[in-house]
This record gives structure tokens, sequence and C-alpha cells, in this order.
């Protein structure tokens, strides 16, 4: 994906970069970032810029052969992108392998671990499973970053992208714990409390003080620090009622406790203020928005109401439209059925009748040639005439015509009765026809009413 300059694009870097510094502090000189790096590949990024980012942040440790094991990773992976983006494929769970591939240098020359102090002694051993503990971290930061570049604001977010979601902001927290402190990340941690009650003001609250509190608790082994969290967000939570800016009142009064509690104040006054300071500027941003902004912004992430209520309209009227189109087409369906609806030419049948019937009674016999001349053939009509009315003709319905000039009866009758039977037989089938060609054009008739 090119790089383009603009608002969202610098955003996006700019925390990706945030992202980097943090996971890389959880635990200094291990390369917990690649993580994420190779998952912002997978995703599309840029693929200069965000293996560069990765490999400056590296910096920060301060240690050569750290920095050199990260240009390695970031370039080894930009490779591998590459290659997949020139042939068009997609990297799938064989990213896991080359992202131990891309690992194995920080197994074999890394110096993390060397000084002993783990519960695994052998430095090679400790970073192997290190590294395994990367790939598998990998795993969340692909389904946080795909959840978040392509699906948030989107569609709903499945519980495990929830969960992948949760677990990297925890991982995320305990860097950003180790970078500010344990007093700013109370401060911090206030202040998501204060926006959440704000945004949801509902129990989901309790749910982000949870996940907002778990790396204070796993990075100084303090379970307390989950209770109080859950009591400053329900504190809020009570409060949150009474105007947008209550949630922020009671969550720097409630933080301002917790770092009495903790010892906060017995620091020095310049330390004290910054972190009161802190605290205050935290809690009281979520309060500056207003009522309608953070129902936008509640809207947004729940995807409830997002679409204006003009684009429903329009919305709307397409489908009312493309529904009359589908009943102008059942219409003509109708019409088409309608125009079919046509019984047999009984003149043309009689004629038929009369032909077969020369043909038939005629082609054998002597006289043929001599009752050319005679009215023979009209009375052969008028049998026919009598057969379509009665449905069988008899000796009886023989005419002078045929008495007189006719040496078979027998067989003229037999002829006819046998013509008579196929032409009720037609008339029949066409009925037939054309009852259900009219059963067809009321039913098309009747969805065409339906969809107009």
């Amino acid at each position: 994906m090119a790089f383009k300059l603009n608002l969202k694009s610098v955003l996006l870097y700019a925390i990706y970069t945030f992202l980097c510094v943090t996971l890389n502090s959880v635990v200094p000189k291990v390369p917990l970032s690649i993580g994420l790096c190779f998952s912002m590949l997978i995703c599309g990024t840029n693929l200069f810029l965000t293996p560069a980012i990765y490999a400056v942040v590296s910096v920060i440790s301060l240690d050569w052969i750290t920095m050199l094991l990260s240009l390695f990773e970031c370039g080894f992976l930009s490779v591998i992108t590459l290659l997949y983006r020139r042939t068009q494929r997609k990297i799938r769970a064989e990213a896991i392998a080359y992202l131990l591939i891309a690992l194995a240098p920080f197994i074999a020359f890394s110096r993390w671990g060397e000084g002993g102090g783990y519960i695994i002694a052998n430095p090679y051993i400790l970073r192997g499973v290190t590294a395994t503990i990367t790939a598998a971290f990998m795993l969340f930061c692909f389904r946080t970053a795909y959840a978040l570049l392509f699906r948030i604001f989107r569609c709903k977010l499945k519980v495990e992208e929830l969960l992948c979601i949760a677990v990297f902001f925890i991982v995320t927290g305990i860097g950003i714990n180790n970078l500010i402190g344990k007093y700013a990340y109370i401060c911090l941690v206030c202040g998501i409390i204060a926006f959440c009650a704000r945004l949801c003001k509902n129990a989901n609250c309790l749910i982000f003080g949870l996940v907002a509190s778990l790396p204070q608790t796993i990075v100084r082994l303090d379970l307390n620090f989950i209770s109080i969290t859950i009591a400053v967000c329900v504190a809020v939570l009570l409060f949150c009622g009474l105007g947008k800016f209550a949630p922020s009142v009671i969550a720097t009064a409630s933080g301002a406790m917790i770092l009495y509690y903790y010892g906060c104040y017995s620091l020095s006054a310049v330390s004290c203020v910054g972190y009161s300071a802190l605290l205050f500027i935290l809690c009281i941003i979520p309060a500056l928005p207003s009522n309608m902004r953070m129902e936008r912004l509640y809207n947004l992430f729940t995807l409830k109401k997002a679409l204006p209520r003009a684009i429903d309209v329009r919305y709307r009227q397409d489908t009312s439209r493309k529904l009359y189109r589908m009943s102008e087409v059942f219409r003509e369906i109708a019409c088409a059925f309608e125009a079919l609806d046509t019984g047999p030419d009984e003149g043309a049948m009689k004629r038929r009748m009369l032909a077969e019937t020369k043909l038939r009674a005629c082609e054998n016999c002597p006289k043929k040639e001599s009752c050319k001349t005679t009215s023979v053939y009209k009375g052969f009509a008028s049998l026919i005439d009598r057969g379509c009315l009665k449905g069988k003709v008899g000796f009886i319905d023989l005419c002078g015509d045929i008495t007189k000039n006719c040496k078979n009866p027998a067989d003229l009758t037999e002829i006819v009765n046998k013509l008579l039977y196929e032409y009720r037989k037609t008339l029949l089938e066409a009925e037939n026809a054309k009852n259900g060609r009219r059963l067809l054009a009321e039913q098309a008739k009747g969805v065409a009413e339906v969809l107009k």
C-alpha cells in the first residue's frame, strides 16, 4: 500500500510507532513488536515505512547487537512480504514459520538472558521460548490489526477479535506501565474509566476498567488494584447520570485516593503536583465533548444509527424502485400469457378433418373420379358439422348426397368418428392449456400488485 500523506496515514503510523515503543518496553531487548510489524505488512501497509519504523524504534535499546538483529528481522520479513505481493498470494499459516526464521538470529546472537535470574537457566533455551511466545503473540497482533484496520466502524467485531484486542491492550499496557511508571499509569486508568463511563453509561465500563487494571496488576503483582479499579468503575457509573462532568469529578477524586493509597503524596512536592495535574487533565478531557458527540461516537462503535436518516431514506427509495421494476416485469409476464389465451381455430380444424376424410375414405374407391362431379363432398362437410355438434355420427346422420353417391358409408362413419375423437382431444388439451395460462397470468398479476 503506497503511503499517502494525509491525516489518516499520519495518525496510523504515529499510533504504530507508539505501539512499537511500548511493546519493546514490555521486556527490554526482546523484539515483541516484530509480531505487530509483520501483522501490519500482512494487512497491506507500506512495505518500506512499516519496517523502517520498527528498525528505528529499536534504537531505544542502546545496544548495537539488538539494532542489527532488528534490521535483519524487518528486512527478512519485508522481502517475504514483497515476494508474496509480487505473486499476488496471501500469507497464511506459514507466517509463523517466517517469523521464527526471522527470530533465529535473536536466539543465536542476542545477549538477552545471559545475566541469569530467570526460571530457565540456559540462555539459548530461554531465547527460544521467548521467540516462540513472540510468534504466538503475532496471532493476537494480526487479529487486532485486521479488526482495527478493516472491520471496525464497518461491522460488529467478533468475540474472538474482541478477546485478541483485549490481550493486545494488556500486553501494550505492560509496556506503557514500564515506560511511565505506576503513578502515571494509575492516572491513565482513571482517565480511561471516566471516558468509558461517558461513552457507554452501562456495565461495559467495568470490562474496560478490568482490562485496563490488568497491566498494573501483572507488573506489580498487586491483585488489590483490580478490586480498587472495579470499585472506581462502580462509583463513576452511579453518578454518570448527573451530568457530563460527574464521571470526571468522581474519577479524579477516586484517582487522588488511589495515589494516596500507593504513597504518591509521600514523594517530593513537584512529583505530587505533576501527578495531580496529570490526573486532572486525563480525567477532565472526557468531559469536554458534548453529549451529542459522545452519542455519535458510541453509535459509531456499536454501529447503531450509523447511517444518517437521509441515506436510510435513499436506500428505501432505491429498494422501492427495484421492487416496482420487478412488478413491471411480472405485469409483462401476465400480459404475455393473456396474449397467448386464444383457442384453436375450429374452421381450420374442420377443413383439416374434411381433407383427412377425403384422403382415407376415397383413396382406394373406384368412384373417386366420378364423385368429384357430384355433391358428395358437401355431404362430408355436413356430416363433420353434425359430428362436431353431437360428438359422434351414425347412419342416421348421413345425408342424401352421401347415401346416393358413397359406396362405403360404414367406413365413412368410422373414419369420421375417429377424426371427431382426435378433434375432441385437441379441444380438451387446448382448453387445459388455456386455463393454465390464465392461472399463471392471474398469479403474475398478484405478485405484481404485491411488489408494487
